[in-house]
């Protein structure tokens, strides 16, 4: 018999198909396999490479880190000691500094309730220390801030009525320097203008000036001889107990000229509260100082603007009138502002417990107002002699 030819493929082997057959897995080894897949023992896929992250996309991932843990920490900071008054005042210390009166009294007031309150009283820095807290009868707001004048006093009212304040009783400083021409003053912010609510807590604090102002008071280091305890009353730093001569302070206060065109103001101020008892009080200065505007000739310019208000109140009470306390330095830690303790007479007067301390200009004429001021002088000048 003879032999059958191999048919060879093209590459010239000797497979019949064309190709080599791959040889037969052994039985052992791929019932091996598909029991270990079973088990999900199989070898693990190759996975695929990830891409390296840049040195760029590192170094912005850990700067967003440490930006945001900076402003937490800035927010963390000033929410403690919250320097304007946001959150209820400085949780780390008892004292609450005096950085932005305008802003801080209004998220305080925001912050109590406006409707918690049935009184309150505008003045300046002279009526800072009036612990208005102990008016019978009521729940008063103290609405000072430093530098504060009648035109303020009426923008400030506008917005607190808009914000819901409704007060019974309206006390409201009004001495001499409200009717001054120099027409100074810290100015109205644009939000109470414009009755809008006040910067955001966010906005204020997460900045490095507000961090700065809460490092200062953690330091201690107050813009002011004042500060507010945690109930909000305003005391005198220890250091400025004790009176000290400022002449820049004195220097002021006799130069001043005064006219009554600022009067107008007190009515305008009157009508944001129409069914509020107003009565106006004229804060005690130094003796001395009420001397040397009469030496100049601007005293009786100052009672005529006073006297010429008088109309716009209820009540009118002057305690600038010289007396044997007006004149001991012991009352006063300049000759601008006086102890607290002075200003607790005034609260008993306004209270109606004591009538011994100032002037009841609504029922004097104009004559006899400027009498009291003439004699209380000579009286104080026959104790020197």
């Amino acid at each position: 018999m003879s032999e059958q030819p191999i048919i060879k493929d093209s590459a010239g082997s000797g497979d019949p198909f064309g190709e080599l057959a791959p040889p037969a897995r052994p039985l052992a080894v791929e019932s091996w396999a598909s029991f270990a897949r079973s088990l999900g023992l199989d070898a693990p896929r190759a996975r695929a490479a990830m891409p390296a992250r840049t040195f760029m996309g590192n170094y912005l991932s850990a700067a967003a880190g440490v930006f945001l843990l900076a402003c937490l920490g800035v927010f963390g900071l000033n929410g403690m000691v919250d320097p304007l008054w946001y959150l209820g005042g400085n949780v780390l210390a008892p004292r609450n500094f005096i950085f932005d009166e305008r802003l801080a009294k209004t998220n305080l007031l925001l912050a109590d309730g406006p409707s918690s309150y049935d009184c309150v009283l505008f003045g300046n820095s002279r009526t800072i220390l009036m612990d208005v807290t102990r008016m019978h009868g009521h729940s008063c707001f103290n609405y000072s801030f430093s530098g504060g004048r009648v035109a303020e006093y009426v923008a400030f009212a506008k917005y607190a009525k808009h914000v819901g304040l409704k007060p019974k009783l309206v006390i409201v400083n009004a001495d001499a320097q409200n009717f001054s021409d120099d027409e100074l003053g810290g100015g109205i912010p644009d939000f109470i203008a414009a009755l809008a609510p006040p910067p955001s807590i966010f906005r204020s604090y997460l900045t490095l000036d507000a961090a700065a102002l809460s490092v200062r008071t953690l330091l201690g280091v107050s813009p002011a001889p004042r500060y507010y305890n945690r109930r909000f009353v305003g005391k005198v730093m220890p250091e400025f107990e004790n009176y000290r001569a400022d002449e820049g302070v004195i220097s002021r206060m006799i130069k001043r000229t005064f006219s009554a065109r600022n009067a107008v103001h007190y009515q305008t101020l009157r009508g944001v509260f129409p069914e509020a008892r107003f009565v106006g009080v004229v804060v005690p200065i130094s003796a001395e100082i009420i001397a040397e505007r009469q030496k100049r000739g601007s005293l009786e310019s100052s009672l005529d603007a006073v006297y010429a208000a008088r109309g716009a109140f209820d009540a009118l009470y002057d305690f600038a009138a010289p007396s044997v306390l007006t004149a001991d330095k012991a009352n006063f830690y300049d000759d601008s502002h006086f102890d607290a303790e002075i200003y607790d007479l005034i609260v008993d007067v306004l209270n109606g417990r004591r009538m011994d301390f100032g002037l009841d200009v609504g029922n004097m004429s104009r004559a006899d107002y400027s009498r009291a001021y003439a004699q209380g002088l000579q009286r104080l000048k026959a104790r020197k002699e």
